[in-house]
């Protein structure tokens, strides 16, 4: 079964679709981990803050709950 999969593979040509899967997923990391370098410090502290921050809704929704 092997030698079948792979004799169909070598004939259709599929070998770059997995290089190029392969340098697109290399590449949105590397991005991910430069913008995560370059952040500003507030914005970061801001983002950290966002689960323990209580706004305006969370509280309206809290209060339409209760009753």
């Amino acid at each position: 079964m092997l030698k079948n999969i792979k004799f169909y593979l070598d004939n259709a040509s599929v070998d770059w679709m997995g290089i190029v899967s392969l340098v697109i997923f290399f590449l949105f990391f590397v991005g991910l981990v430069l913008y995560i370098f370059v952040m500003k410090k507030d914005q970061v502290d801001m983002l950290k803050n966002i689960p323990l921050s209580q706004d305006d809704t969370n509280e309206s929704n809290s209060e339409h709950y209760e009753n």
